[in-house]
């Protein structure tokens, strides 16, 4: 595979993931393209800051769980954004799933 260029790698960097103030699930914006979109842009990887999910103990407690290093914690984790299980990424579907962790 071919490098990328400093300019492709300036554009990949200036992708942002955002909660969207009224649907309340993420979406994707690029300040340098003057660009939005619902789905994660092609070749930007998964950060595992996005693969939190909050999960509900039998006592009603939340929780917080790392699909992609299985951590879990009480605190809500740096930079949490709510994301609902249909637009987690297919990676960190398949590891709630294999976890048995699926809604």
């Amino acid at each position: 595979m071919e490098a990328l260029s400093s300019l492709q790698n300036e554009v990949l960097q200036a992708w942002k993931r955002k909660p969207h103030p009224v649907r309340k699930v993420p979406y994707w914006g690029n300040r340098l393209l003057g660009v939005t979109q619902w789905e994660r842009p092609l070749l930007v990887p998964t950060q595992p800051a996005e693969c939190w999910w909050q999960l509900t103990t039998d006592a009603g407690l939340p929780y917080y769980i790392n699909v992609l290093t299985r951590a879990r914690q009480w605190e809500v984790p740096d930079g949490y954004i709510p994301t609902p299980f249909r637009y987690l990424p297919e990676k960190v579907q398949r590891g709630l799933a294999f976890l048995g962790l699926t809604p």
